[in-house]
């Protein structure tokens, strides 16, 4: 049953890339409540996409056939495994469990604690910065949370994200701070992710001359799901939180993960953002196939990459509060569904996850929506919009020119003169926010998250492993000892003309 909606869908597709074009009959054109879609603050148009009656019917038929419903309710009640760690998958089901809770109190306890004066630095001053330093999903959900909810910032510290190797990043965030006044959150699910363990030492370093064992008791906290491990090196109990080893990096924001935006955005704001996120969690679970959001925008992409060869997506927000979101949805789809084989182990023989990239609106028009419109290369698109009443005529300029990048990339334009001809067929979702709060974010990163889950059950892939990120690491420890000590055996040339530069 699943091959015949697949041939179905196969041959919308073929209709579509032998006329070059998209002509909808009107008795085959959606209803508004087809490609129109409302969530709360969150507003959903895929009018632009390849779609009649038919490939939206065939689509829902085919997600049914695939019993996603089945994989839904297990993320929900912690029985969805990921096959090839055998554990569990548990960042949907952690959202409203009690641990979840106490962690989030001692959070609030720590930030009420700051901002009284009760919790103070081994100098017994009062903390003024928060350099949270991590990588992957250890600091890039963060860092674009607080980005992009800057208006709610309580200014009660100066927040910096750290996620380089490189330590001069390090050096410029210490620039601007006192380091006898900050309060340094080392976050590793691990506690042995080795660009974070540099930093650590680095800022152990800057310590030199004091207590070190003291600074590390007051002056550092620790977020890790290996609470022994922080202990280990020195952190005191109590400044360790932890989370559980069942939450994927990448998915795993409304965990204490999160902490430096509380403190940031303060107690009530941060709730509000998990209670959207929450939202976005129930409106998932509970909806109909036809108005479920993040099924209809994975089930998209699924037609647009496997049917219709689209195998980039383009994410342009146009709101600068929002930029960040390009580097946190990237990571999020690619590196759960850069997969090249299935749950049993099969090469896979088609397309999975997306080339990811994008910028903020306008600055977009500027570089890959020119080669968009007249390149070579074929692209899906999410244009991301915000109605910013506090700032209406930007807010108007940045809508007007987004809604007719999306209309140019579906619709194109012939001109008379060749080289002023416009690529027409470029599927794209717009999605509007009614403003840009805690609760909005939540929604709009949560949908994300779910819709990058459903890919990847529809691909009979698993979202939750990165083995190619782990064999990186690996290899990179054998590389660092040949820069010296000479290796036995065929030498690699550009390591041995680095190690000879090196001091």
């Amino acid at each position: 049953m699943v091959k015949s909606v697949e041939n179905r869908l196969a041959n919308h597709a073929l209709e579509i890339q032998v006329n070059n074009k998209f002509q909808v009959q009107k008795n085959k054109l959606p209803h508004k409540n087809q490609t129109f879609f409302k969530f709360k603050s969150l507003t959903l148009d895929i009018s632009r996409n390849y779609i009649d009656k038919n490939i939206l019917s065939d689509l829902m038929i085919l997600s049914k056939k695939l019993n996603i419903k089945s994989s839904i309710r297990e993320i929900f009640t912690n029985k969805y495994i990921s096959t090839t760690e055998l554990k569990k998958v548990s960042h949907v089901y952690s959202r409203n469990s009690s641990s979840q809770q106490k962690n989030m109190l001692k959070m609030i306890k720590l930030y009420n604690d700051l901002i009284s004066g009760k919790k103070k630095t081994s100098e017994n001053l009062a903390f003024k910065n928060v350099i949270h330093i991590g990588i992957g999903g250890s600091v890039i959900g963060p860092k674009v949370l607080s980005q992009s909810l800057k208006d709610y910032s309580t200014k009660k510290f100066k927040i910096h994200y750290i996620s380089s190797a490189d330590t001069r990043e390090l050096d410029d965030a210490l620039e601007s701070c006192n380091i006898n006044e900050t309060l340094f959150i080392i976050a590793s699910k691990s506690f042995k992710t080795k660009e974070v363990l540099l930093n650590l030492e680095y800022i152990k370093r800057k310590f030199s001359g004091k207590n070190i064992k003291k600074n590390l008791k007051t002056n550092f906290i620790a977020i890790t799901s290996v609470k022994k491990s922080a202990i280990d090196i020195g952190f005191d109990k109590s400044m360790v939180f932890d989370f559980s080893e069942e939450i994927p990096g990448r998915f795993s924001l409304t965990s204490c993960i999160s902490l430096s935006v509380l403190l940031d955005i303060g107690p009530t704001n941060y709730k509000k953002f998990i209670d959207g996120f929450k939202s976005m969690d129930k409106h998932f679970f509970r909806s109909k196939y036809d108005s479920n959001i993040p099924l209809i925008m994975a089930l998209l992409s699924i037609w647009n990459i496997n049917f219709l060869n689209m195998n980039a997506l383009s994410i342009c927000p146009y709101s600068y509060r929002l930029r960040g979101l390009v580097e946190h949805f990237q990571q999020q789809e690619m590196e759960s569904n850069g997969k090249s084989t299935d749950k049993d182990g099969n090469r896979i023989s088609f397309l999975t996850s997306p080339i990811v990239f994008g910028q903020s609106g306008s600055e977009c028009q500027h570089s890959f929506l020119q080669m968009i419109h007249q390149g070579t290369h074929s692209s899906c698109v999410d244009f991301i919009g915000v109605v910013d009443n506090k700032k209406s005529e930007s807010s108007k300029f940045l809508l007007s020119n987004m809604i007719s990048q999306a209309d140019i990339c579906f619709n194109g334009k012939k001109s008379k003169t060749s080289f002023k001809n416009i690529n027409n067929g470029t599927p794209s979702n717009i999605i509007i926010l009614d403003s840009i709060t805690p609760e909005s974010i939540g929604i709009l990163m949560s949908l994300y998250e779910h819709k990058v889950f459903l890919e990847g059950v529809l691909w009979n892939i698993n979202s939750f492993d990165q083995w190619g990120v782990e064999y990186g690491k690996n290899l990179a420890k054998k590389i660092q000892l040949s820069f010296t000590k000479k290796p036995k055996g065929k030498e690699n040339i550009i390591i041995n003309e680095i190690r000879k530069k090196l001091r």
